[in-house]
């Protein structure tokens, strides 16, 4: 099977759901005939043969995205401004120009356009990969380490794709949010062994701010369930909210969708971006994903909120590799994601309307960022549950069983203590 076949076979399933978020803002944006652009740019010699940018190329016309194709970046600096004309700008930095053009379009942002650079894997170009991802913040994708020419079968097609995507709904979301400023829809999430009452609470807050709050419920979800993965109830509660949020789309058609997500409701959220739903922003907290979850370039902006006191997330990444400590620890991923630490908070604490005045509306309404603290370094008590071993570890395997043993053992004996206790009173 060829790169564009499998990455086509993949793509499919993401882009082309009857109704998915990419396919209602393509059709907005075709019959809104407004010009979203793409400029694909690589080295001469490249995109016209049989090569991995000659892919993308199909992908992106595949799917309805015309893309513009420039072979060379543009000599001097008075010429750069006019890469501004596209929405989104893919370097395939091949050659000296190009890796040149990856670092100048990045370092001097442009509100509205995104920037994806395709850089070889290979060591030679490690640190300008460290320093578009870091410092300049850049969507990055991993081009196959023969250099990129070559036609080798990997996923580059899919990430680049899966980018411009995302910034064809981002940018339609922001362009409908200027005819109907006031249309911001927030879907709140809740996590395990709740009803969600902090709903009621953080609504009123929403509402205030000129936000249309959306409640959603996947019903009761207890923790041997949650522990387990029970797949049948884990499959149930992804459904029953991606079923609330297309009705909430209908209702909604024209505004601009946030999601406010709580512990389990992190991760539901997790695997709705990951087959093909798509929001305008992100705010976890008490967020269950892994650390390294991968939030696609070119994606919404996400803003996870961590609390220093808040173990239960450390002992989810325990009980399955599915579940991670980003609530505790944060993603570490400023690409993607702004991690902002709570002092002394736990894993409830969030969810008040102070909170939500003070730290999530700002974000929700204008993508502003409160500081909560100029540092903070997780409690002695996350790092000391940190070091227990995974339940699915040749550790986990031999340590929990023991534990379980010697509970049972000590409750065991203490209850027959008391039963003698009683009986010897009884007498």
């Amino acid at each position: 099977m060829s790169s564009f076949e499998h990455c086509a076979g993949v793509l499919d399933g993401y882009l082309e759901k009857p109704g998915s978020s990419f396919v209602l803002a393509r059709d907005q944006v075709r019959e809104a005939e407004a010009p979203f652009r793409v400029l694909l740019v690589s080295p001469p010699g490249y995109g016209t043969g049989d090569d991995v940018v000659h892919d993308v190329m199909r992908l992106l016309a595949r799917y309805g995205i015309d893309p513009a194709f420039e072979h060379g970046a543009r000599q001097g600096g008075t010429l750069l401004p006019e890469y501004d004309d596209a929405e989104i700008l893919v370097i395939f930095a091949l050659d000296g120009e190009t890796r040149a053009l990856c670092l100048a379009m990045a370092s001097k942002p442009v509100p509205d356009r995104a920037v994806v650079a395709c850089v070889p894997a290979g060591p030679e170009d490690e640190y300008l990969r460290r320093l578009l991802a870091q410092e300049h913040k850049a969507g990055l994708v991993s081009l196959p380490a023969s250099g990129g020419g070559e036609r080798v079968p990997d996923r580059t097609g899919i990430h680049v794709v899966r980018a411009c995507a995302n910034a064809l709904v981002a940018w339609n979301s922001a362009r409908i949010r200027r005819l109907n400023p006031d249309e911001t829809v927030v879907l709140m999430l809740h996590g395990i062994r709740t009803r969600a009452q902090w709903m009621s609470h953080v609504k009123p807050a929403i509402e205030q701010a000129g936000l249309i709050p959306v409640p959603t419920n996947y019903g009761m979800m207890n923790l041997l369930p949650f522990a387990l993965r029970f797949r049948d109830r884990e499959r149930n509660a992804i459904e029953a909210i991606r079923r609330q949020i297309r009705r909430a789309r209908d209702r909604y058609g024209h505004a601009s969708f946030a999601v406010l997500a709580h512990s389990y409701g992190s991760y539901v959220v997790g695997r709705l971006l990951a087959e093909g739903e798509t929001f305008d922003r992100v705010i976890l907290c008490g967020s269950i994903l892994p650390s390294e979850y991968d939030f696609a370039a070119g994606g919404p902006p996400v803003l996870n909120d961590v609390g220093s006191l808040d173990v239960w997330p450390v002992l989810a990444s325990k009980v399955s590799p599915a579940y991670g400590h980003s609530g505790s620890f944060g993603f570490h991923s400023g690409v993607t994601v702004e991690d902002r630490f709570h002092p002394g908070t736990d894993h409830g604490q969030f969810l008040t309307r102070e909170f939500a005045e003070r730290f999530w509306v700002p974000f929700l309404a204008d993508e502003k960022v409160e500081r909560a603290s100029d540092g903070c370094c997780p409690s002695r008590r996350q790092s000391l549950l940190d070091w227990l071993p995974h339940v699915w570890s040749r550790t986990g395997k031999v340590v929990y069983p023991l534990i379980a043993v010697l509970t049972l053992g000590i409750l065991g004996s203490v209850s027959f203590l008391a039963w003698r206790l009683f009986w010897a009173w009884w007498q």
